[in-house]
Protein backbone atom coordinates (compact mmCIF):
# COMPACT_ATOMS: atom_id res chain seq x y z
CA UNK A 1 0.00 0.00 0.00
CA UNK A 2 1.33 2.96 -0.87
CA UNK A 3 1.21 5.77 1.67
CA UNK A 4 -0.41 8.53 -0.31
CA UNK A 5 -3.42 5.92 -0.60
CA UNK A 6 -3.23 5.78 3.69
CA UNK A 7 -4.54 9.26 3.79
CA UNK A 8 -7.67 9.53 5.02
CA UNK A 9 -9.30 6.66 4.76
CA UNK A 10 -10.50 5.09 7.95
CA UNK A 11 -7.75 1.87 9.51
CA UNK A 12 -5.60 2.70 6.51
CA UNK A 13 -2.48 3.03 8.65
CA UNK A 14 -3.06 -0.15 10.57
CA UNK A 15 -3.46 -2.17 7.14
CA UNK A 16 -0.06 -0.32 5.83
CA UNK A 17 1.44 -1.03 8.99
CA UNK A 18 0.33 -4.85 8.83
CA UNK A 19 1.16 -5.44 5.10
CA UNK A 20 4.67 -3.34 5.24
CA UNK A 21 6.22 -4.82 8.48
CA UNK A 22 4.17 -8.25 9.12
CA UNK A 23 4.87 -7.98 12.59
CA UNK A 24 8.71 -7.01 12.26
CA UNK A 25 8.29 -4.50 14.71
CA UNK A 26 9.55 -4.97 18.06
CA UNK A 27 10.42 -1.82 19.61
CA UNK A 28 8.74 -0.04 22.24
CA UNK A 29 6.96 2.52 20.77
CA UNK A 30 6.14 5.72 22.34
CA UNK A 31 3.53 7.84 20.10
CA UNK A 32 3.27 10.94 20.96
CA UNK A 33 -0.07 13.04 19.21
CA UNK A 34 -1.22 16.78 19.30
CA UNK A 35 -5.37 16.27 19.60
CA UNK A 36 -6.76 15.83 17.26
CA UNK A 37 -4.90 13.64 15.49
CA UNK A 38 -7.08 10.38 14.39
CA UNK A 39 -3.68 8.83 12.48
CA UNK A 40 -1.83 8.51 15.59
CA UNK A 41 -4.83 6.52 17.22
CA UNK A 42 -4.33 4.19 14.41
CA UNK A 43 -0.78 4.02 14.35
CA UNK A 44 -1.02 3.00 18.31
CA UNK A 45 -3.74 0.30 17.77
CA UNK A 46 -1.90 -1.24 14.53
CA UNK A 47 1.57 -1.48 16.82
CA UNK A 48 -0.58 -2.79 20.16
CA UNK A 49 -2.02 -5.37 17.72
CA UNK A 50 1.12 -6.71 16.66
CA UNK A 51 2.29 -7.17 19.94
CA UNK A 52 4.39 -4.33 20.42
CA UNK A 53 4.85 -2.61 23.60
CA UNK A 54 3.45 0.63 23.58
CA UNK A 55 1.83 3.92 24.89
CA UNK A 56 -0.01 6.61 23.26
CA UNK A 57 -0.01 10.39 24.31
CA UNK A 58 -2.13 12.97 23.38
CA UNK A 59 -1.41 16.41 24.40
CA UNK A 60 -3.72 19.46 24.28
CA UNK A 61 -3.71 21.30 21.08
CA UNK A 62 -2.64 24.70 22.88
CA UNK A 63 1.39 24.19 23.08
CA UNK A 64 2.21 26.55 26.30
CA UNK A 65 4.78 25.80 28.92
CA UNK A 66 2.61 23.52 31.14
CA UNK A 67 1.74 21.34 27.90
CA UNK A 68 5.77 20.79 27.10
CA UNK A 69 6.46 19.87 30.45
CA UNK A 70 3.48 17.40 30.50
CA UNK A 71 4.98 16.51 27.66
CA UNK A 72 8.57 15.68 29.19
CA UNK A 73 6.95 14.06 32.17
CA UNK A 74 5.06 11.72 30.35
CA UNK A 75 8.45 10.60 27.84
CA UNK A 76 10.44 10.37 30.68
CA UNK A 77 8.42 7.93 32.64
CA UNK A 78 7.70 6.15 29.66
CA UNK A 79 11.41 5.82 29.14
CA UNK A 80 12.05 4.73 32.98
CA UNK A 81 9.36 1.89 32.34
CA UNK A 82 10.64 1.09 29.09
CA UNK A 83 14.60 0.74 29.85
CA UNK A 84 13.86 -1.16 33.70
CA UNK A 85 15.21 -4.20 33.59
CA UNK A 86 12.37 -7.07 32.33
CA UNK A 87 11.87 -8.41 36.78
CA UNK A 88 11.28 -4.67 37.29
CA UNK A 89 8.57 -4.08 35.03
Amino acid sequence: MDERTAVGKPGAICEALAHLFRGNIKAATLVLAGDPDPQSGELYFALHALQVDCALIKLPGERNPGARAMEMEAALAWLKRTLAAPAER
